[in-house]
């Protein structure tokens, strides 16, 4: 079956996004499907995402929105040349997913299925986002990352037999690593990911920084037991670094972008994710650092927050509360010496691999039926 894969991604950058969008055409292929991953070329950059398995078009990103590619003349001539018999629009939710859904019912007329996974970030754009939801309706399926989501587009009028029963995240649970190393840290150590640029301050290490200041104000004999590695880089890692040293909290430290976090996992205790509202659509690293033992932490404005209060694997809190993340951490830190999320956590690894499984095969079984193709591709 011949799949094709768009999304408004950045193969020039890795980050969430960019893996999510590689490992599913990556799977895809892996299953025996002949997969084309389109996307808008926004520099003059190689991509980073490297492949084999999949085919990879590109368009050059004329006109756009922010950062989303409105070239629709362009998507669709691509989409006819190369006569997918199932197109998957991995995108979240944008004007572009519009665009394709109405062009396509008039065009090309080719069976759709979207991912919803988040709203936008800009309340104007939140809210266009809104008036153009029911043509979602044009689709032959819809894929949400987290019940919360699948509860407001109900609200706004998207037909409850258009949802595929599971969660986008499961597509990338990731395996569980062969061996995982015994921690022997002298101070309990807090891992947090993101890119570190304008475009992810949502990941809200700002707040993360101003709710440290605070522990060490409050609770110093707390705060001296805790570190905080921040993994990622961008033109605003000085400008963090500058609040960390104004915020005299030497506990934080800034190790830049790497290959791989493995290592961080084997040597960390615990994640945390402060995102800000309207900002993070779900955060996967969230469901590595489970499949890792860490306990999270995580802001209740991330679509992942549903996971760690149905499974009781770390805690929730609010980014705009300094003192309520200060305490939330004192929390998990002193639930984790006393064991309390071990249990639970690999109560989530053994049903995440099973959804992971369950999910795929449901949303292959989607395309066949839809494109009339064999089972087995």
């Amino acid at each position: 079956m011949k799949i094709l894969v768009y999304d408004n991604v950045d193969l020039t950058k890795i980050g969430g996004g960019e893996m999510n969008f590689h490992k599913k055409c990556a799977t895809l292929a892996e299953l025996g499907h002949d997969v084309y991953a389109l996307f808008p070329l926004r520099s003059f950059e190689e991509p980073q995402t490297k492949t084999n398995n999949y085919k990879m078009i590109f368009i050059k990103n004329d006109l756009r929105i922010k950062n989303y590619s409105i070239s629709i003349l362009k998507i669709m001539k691509r989409i006819e040349q190369i006569n997918p018999d199932i197109i998957y629009i991995n995108d979240g939710l944008s004007p572009t997913d519009a665009l394709i859904l109405l062009t396509n019912k008039f065009t090309v007329k080719k069976p759709v299925f979207v991912s919803a996974q988040a709203f936008y970030r800009n309340p104007l754009y939140n809210f266009l986002v809104k008036l153009q939801l029911p043509i979602y309706n044009l689709s032959n399926g819809i894929i949400v990352n987290n019940p919360n989501l699948k509860k407001t587009l109900l609200r706004w009028l998207i037909k409850p037999d258009k949802f595929l029963p599971f969660f986008d995240y499961q597509f990338l649970v990731p395996n569980l690593p062969a061996t995982v190393k015994k921690k022997e840290n002298k101070v309990f150590q807090f891992l947090f990911v993101g890119v570190l640029d304008e475009n992810h301050s949502y990941k809200g290490l700002d707040s993360l920084l101003k709710g440290i200041k605070w522990l060490k104000q409050k609770y110093y004999d707390e705060y001296a037991k805790l570190q905080f590695n921040i993994i990622g880089d961008g033109k605003l890692r000085n400008y963090y670094q500058s609040l960390a040293e104004k915020y005299e909290i030497s506990n934080v430290h800034f190790l830049g972008r790497l290959k791989s976090l493995e290592e961080f996992y084997d040597m960390s205790d615990a994640l945390v994710l402060p995102s800000k509202k309207r900002g993070e659509g779900f955060g996967f690293v969230v469901v590595e650092a489970l499949m890792h033992n860490l306990p999270v932490l995580v802001s209740k404005y991330a679509g992942s927050s549903f996971l760690v209060k149905k499974y009781n694997v770390g805690e929730v809190f609010d980014p705009y509360n300094r003192k309520d993340m200060a305490k939330t951490l004192i929390t998990l830190h002193k639930s984790c010496l006393q064991g309390t999320y071990e249990e639970n956590i690999f109560k989530f690894q053994k049903e995440a691999l099973i959804m992971k499984e369950r999910a795929w095969e449901i949303l292959v079984n989607a395309f066949e039926k839809a494109a009339g193709a064999p089972i087995n591709g």
